[in-house]
């Protein structure tokens, strides 16, 4: 399958593609792998009141194989093609993962205690995890780029590619797994009987998270950081992209694999929790968290929003700033109540009025990071005219004077945008006044994921009622009614600053796209059981 993409209408009408992206697909491999591990641990009563418990994990696997020998990598980023005589990556096998906790009563009679841990934990680099980049090996599923293949019918030979056009596979050879060191500590106690509250610190670094950019065969830039004065930037010289070689010429892009990112987590969790008693039952938290990565939203989350590209993939500390999955405040509840309606009736008004119970689950969120891109494109370039990816993921620089997080008061007013327009709202959640283009052939200076999108708030309730008909029949009918309040949640919005190559700005720059939750929706059910 492929994409045939034309400069120009007049280009279009005469036939004259500027290039052709291809995919030759054949994924059909069989991946082979042994895991193996152990584990140990002891547990050390040293009082009445205190325990300590440690424990060592050791977890590792061998080189992945494809059943018929056809996964390979190249074993450096300049390497002509992959390396047949070598497994597409041997993962490190002195894994081992300690970890020890303690429980300690503090006064003796169990109604607070303190717990505290610490621990290490690790990631096996298994089919499993890696499923979707195992899909594509450069010699069974090629992607191509062939630049001005000429005028007519075109015909492309995936065997007989210019040299250059190809799409290339680094797999870090000996990559260490990704890994957690993870600590806590937990104060609870019981205010009354079967209610308890307690007050946490979570906190964690993780090293050697895997990235994978859209792009690392940049074209080639004047330096390189460390050796182009005392800021260390990057410039890209203007070239020519359909003729321009990249920085490892035989290919048009390469797809890296590689172990390097880290994140760092830290949380304040509360709790308050009431065991069911007395038709009464209910929970409550909320956590104050800051989490920090360079890598982590490469390949996307479930919680996630937006998950932007990594304009640089050789300067990394650029990357670093908040993670997609960072909503600092979260609160959440639930409750579950037997209603005390006719419980001392009997006959036709017990049967209709008595044994409601009522369900609620409550949720309020802060808003998670989006990350703004310039959405500059001239011939099929960004603004740094780097190459990195397609649609390029270059951000913009910020204005003088402006915030990075531009979502409160009026627009300042610029080119397509009004001035005195309030911001934090659907048709302009912020303001594109905020960021301008970077000088060219240079990244911008706006940080990752700098924007904080709209809040989140919502309420499910259920009401159910159970007719016992005989002994063993009975029927139970439930109402059940999500986003009762019908509160608007807002999610994606188009984080794309310019348009075009004219430096003109984006019109719909701002606009939200759809909500993050569905509007009220009530569903009613009878459940015969028997």
């Amino acid at each position: 399958m492929g994409t045939i993409n034309f400069g120009s209408v007049q280009q279009f009408m005469e036939g004259t593609p500027t290039n052709i992206l291809g995919q030759r697909i054949d994924s059909q491999l069989s991946y082979q792998q042994w895991l193996m591990g152990w584990f140990a641990q002891y547990g050390l009563k040293v009082s009445s009141r205190l325990t300590v418990t440690m424990g060592l994990r050791h977890e590792f696997t061998t080189a992945p194989s494809e059943r018929y020998d056809r996964a390979h990598s190249m074993q450096t980023f300049l390497d002509a093609g992959p390396d047949l005589t070598k497994p597409l990556f041997t993962p490190s096998k002195d894994n081992f993962a300690p970890r020890v906790g303690l429980a300690w009563d503090v006064s003796g009679n169990g109604r607070t205690s303190i717990r505290a841990g610490a621990g290490v934990f690790q990631e096996q680099l298994v089919p499993v995890v890696l499923r979707y980049t195992y899909a594509r090996m450069p010699n069974l599923t090629q992607d191509f780029t062939v630049t001005n293949p000429g005028t007519g019918v075109v015909r492309v030979d995936p065997t007989k590619l210019p040299p250059g056009s190809g799409s290339g596979l680094f797999y870090e050879p000996h990559p260490k797994l990704p890994t957690r060191y993870q600590w806590s500590l937990n104060v609870e106690h019981e205010i009354v009987n079967g209610t308890t509250v307690s007050v946490a610190y979570v906190g964690s670094r993780s090293n050697h998270l895997q990235y994978n950019p859209n792009n690392t065969d940049l074209y080639p830039p004047t330096c390189w950081p460390n050796s182009c004065g005392d800021n260390g930037s990057f410039f890209f010289p203007d070239i020519n992209p359909q003729t321009a070689l990249r920085v490892n010429r035989n290919f048009a892009s390469i797809r890296q694999h590689i172990w390097g990112g880290v994140a760092y987590y830290h949380s304040l969790q509360t709790n308050v929790t009431r065991r069911f008693g007395k038709g009464l039952q209910y929970q409550g938290s909320y956590t104050f968290s800051r989490n920090i990565d360079t890598a982590a939203s490469t390949f996307g989350t479930v919680i996630a929003q937006n998950s932007g590209n990594i304009p640089n993939p050789f300067n990394m500390r650029s990357e670093r700033g908040l993670s997609g999955i960072d909503p600092r405040h979260q609160f959440s509840s639930n409750f579950t109540y037997d209603l005390p309606l006719a419980r001392n009736s009997h006959g036709l008004v017990k049967t209709l009025i008595g044994g409601w119970q009522t369900n609620m689950i409550f949720t309020a969120r802060g808003g998670l990071p989006f990350d703004i891109q310039s959405g500059y494109i001239s011939r099929g370039l960004g603004r740094s005219r780097s190459g990195s990816g397609s649609p390029p993921g270059d951000r913009p620089d910020v204005a003088p004077g402006f915030s990075n997080n531009p979502t409160q008061g009026v627009s300042a007013g610029c080119q397509g945008v009004a001035k005195g327009q309030q911001l934090g709202t659907p048709t302009l959640y912020y303001d594109p006044c905020a960021f301008v283009l970077p000088p060219d052939g240079t990244f911008g200076n706006l940080g990752k994921n700098t924007l904080i999108g709209p809040r989140l708030v919502n309420l499910d309730f259920a009401m159910k009622k159970q007719f016992d008909i005989t002994e063993r029949v009975n029927l139970q009918f439930r109402a059940e009614l999500f986003n009762i309040l019908n509160h608007p949640n807002f999610g994606n919005m188009i984080v794309t600053v310019f348009a075009g190559g004219a430096g003109a700005r984006n019109g719909s720059a701002g606009q939200i796209l759809n909500t993050a939750t569905d509007p009220r929706q009530m569903q009613f059910a009878l459940r015969l059981s028997f």
